[in-house]
């Protein structure tokens, strides 16, 4: 009798172990079967070969999705820095950064890098020279807030726009391009920029070094260099 219940014993061990077993593969097979039945599904009947490629496709779609969600959210959070250090109007009321004129894109390069490009309206002064001196305050100040904002920041250019007003109306009858800049990652770089270092010898003397001046044209005739 009890040999016979240690046989029964035995049999109900090795079941429950194949049952195991069984679970097991069945776990492993079920979710590649389920795979290769959506590859074929999306792609028709393919080879083992033709299903490697398709999955390695989607696994490069997965990661292309990914990368590109992240691509967005980078570009979101520099906006809205650029966004936040040009909030509010200047001098004569208008909006410090110009409408639908900032953009920011990745490049098509093999590093992560981005591109800024943006035009804003800087305060009215009828004295050229503290209405240039005014401008590169700002552009300094722009230049800053992106560049330590992200690391992969490969190229920034700046258009400076400022009021033309009529003596007779006081009323602003168009805005005028007056200093336009280019600065790229590379002279960041090896000009090695204190960004913490007071802002008049960032933006007077340091950083118009580096920039590639594009355009320059103040309302009342050119401004010689500072």
């Amino acid at each position: 009798m009890l040999q016979k219940l240690m046989q029964n014993k035995k049999v109900i061990i090795i079941g429950v172990i194949i049952f195991i077993v069984m679970i097991i593969i069945l776990a492993v097979i079920i979710p590649k079967y389920l795979h290769r039945k959506k590859i074929q599904e999306k792609y028709g009947p393919v080879s083992r070969q033709e299903e490697k490629i398709a999955e390695t496709a989607e696994e490069l779609e997965q990661r292309s999705a990914r990368e590109k969600a992240q691509e967005e959210a980078t570009i979101h959070d520099i906006e809205s820095k650029i966004k936040n250090v040009l909030a509010g109007n200047n001098n004569v009321g208008q909006p410090y950064l110009r409408i639908s004129s900032l953009l920011v894109v990745r490049q098509m390069t093999k590093e992560e890098n981005y591109g800024v490009s943006l035009e804003f309206n800087t305060d009215y002064y009828l004295d050229t020279k503290t209405a240039k001196r005014n401008t590169l305050l700002k552009m300094g100040e722009i230049l800053k807030t992106i560049y330590t904002s992200n690391e992969h920041i490969a190229t920034v250019t700046l258009h400076a726009y400022m009021a033309n007003i009529s003596p007779y109306s006081g009323s602003i009858t168009e805005e005028s391009e007056v200093y336009g800049i280019i600065l790229d990652k590379k002279n960041v770089e090896q000009a090695k920029i204190d960004w913490n270092q007071d802002s008049e010898t960032l933006s007077l003397q340091v950083l118009p070094r580096i920039w590639q001046k594009i355009m320059e044209s103040f309302l009342f005739g050119t401004v010689k260099e500072f």
